[in-house]
């Protein structure tokens, strides 16, 4: 032997409180694991859909439309942007539909509601028509302050459809003609749109006066409803400085030019 000691190493065991320390640390993250699981799968259930803003439709409607009581969903891993979809393609009236969460099983429904702005003669109703075109409902009697449209044809209309007209009578310009009216100091005074000899509708002024603004360009670097906008600009100081005059005449008020207006007491 040449002096030197052999030594068998021996790895250190832990000691027997750090070990359990360890295995009670384990077993807690298993259990928690399965705990989040099993909310995620069966916990936590939608149970009732409240909506904030909604004045057309109940809760039991729109609950109906998403699938409530009957399907189950679970608060946590629920599609909420497929929900707000279904309901603004089922019910007509909302415009936009924005879902929370609350525990323990509620979902809060903040709506915005489509409000009727022009209303179309067809088939003995009216069909009612937002400011986007989207077909609201078909009624007897249009409401009081909302437009009509004459002269123009529907093409198989049905609640919630964007509206489309057929070729023959289709109003060119007529979703920017309503955006421009409703920026316009003359929306309170328009009664009705009828489809003239050009494309664009004409706006009928208090019953009394035609406003014709004349076919539209197709190109350039200004758009359809700027240029609407700056008419009807121009046929409010018109028609201010006519009513000063006499709030009697009945005539034609042509805008075809634009930054020009002519006015004649003629229907024809």
């Amino acid at each position: 032997m040449n002096g030197k000691k052999k030594h068998n190493k021996k790895k250190a065991a832990l000691p027997a409180g750090l070990q359990a320390g360890l295995l009670y640390t384990l077993l807690c993250l298993v259990v928690i694991g399965g705990l989040l699981a099993l909310s995620l799968t069966v916990g936590f259930p939608v149970k009732k859909c409240r909506p904030e803003g909604a004045t057309h439709y109940t809760a039991e409607q729109m609950e109906a439309v998403i699938g409530l009581p009957g399907l189950r969903m679970n608060l946590f891993t629920v599609d909420l942007a497929a929900l707000e979809q279904k309901l603004v393609q089922a019910l007509p009236y909302l415009e936009a539909v924005s879902f929370r969460r609350r525990l323990p099983g509620t979902l809060l429904c903040t709506v915005t509601e489509s409000k009727p702005f022009l209303a179309q003669a067809q088939d003995g109703l009216w069909w009612l028509l937002d400011r986007n075109g989207k077909l609201l409902e078909s009624v007897q009697i249009p409401p009081e302050g909302v437009l009509t449209l004459e002269g123009a044809k529907l093409e198989q209309p049905g609640a919630g459809k964007p509206a489309k007209w057929k070729a023959a009578t289709a109003p060119a310009d007529i979703r920017d003609l309503l955006a421009a009216l409703e920026e316009s100091t003359l929306k309170e005074d328009i009664t009705g749109l009828v489809i003239g000899v050009s494309p664009t509708p004409e706006a009928l002024y208090q019953g009394r006066i035609r406003l014709v603004f004349g076919a539209q360009p197709q190109k350039g670097s200004v758009t359809t409803q700027t240029l609407l906008t700056e008419k009807l600009r121009l046929a409010a100081e018109v028609l201010k400085r006519m009513d000063a005059e006499s709030a009697l005449q009945r005539g034609v008020l042509d805008l075809s030019t634009v930054g020009k207006a002519y006015f004649t007491e003629s229907w024809t």
